[in-house]
């Protein structure tokens, strides 16, 4: 079993940062987390800090096998509020 303890995904705009394992039968228990902006100044870190509770209301769960991996949203609210926008498609692997 491999767990991820802290990984960090950097992009120009947002970053996501990932928390779980992956058994050896290719079995995923992990969560997503998107950060907004990539903290390079004071403040883009202030800016962080402020939304990190919008951020992690957005925390994305990923279980099952990691070909076909089920990604469920933590809360309730990201599913009605995003439900038109398809965020599963963002995250899927193709």
């Amino acid at each position: 079993m491999i767990v991820i303890d802290k990984c960090q995904f950097d992009g120009t705009h947002f970053g996501l940062n990932l928390k779980g394992r992956v058994s050896t039968d290719g079995e995923v228990d992990a969560s997503v987390i998107a950060i907004p902006f990539q903290a390079q100044n004071p403040v883009e870190k202030l800016l962080n800090m402020t939304l990190l509770p919008i951020a992690e209301s957005l925390r994305y769960e990923i279980s099952g096998n990691i070909k076909n991996p089920s990604v469920q949203p933590r809360y309730m609210l990201p599913r009605v509020l995003l439900n038109p926008l398809k965020p599963k498609t963002w995250i899927q692997l193709r």
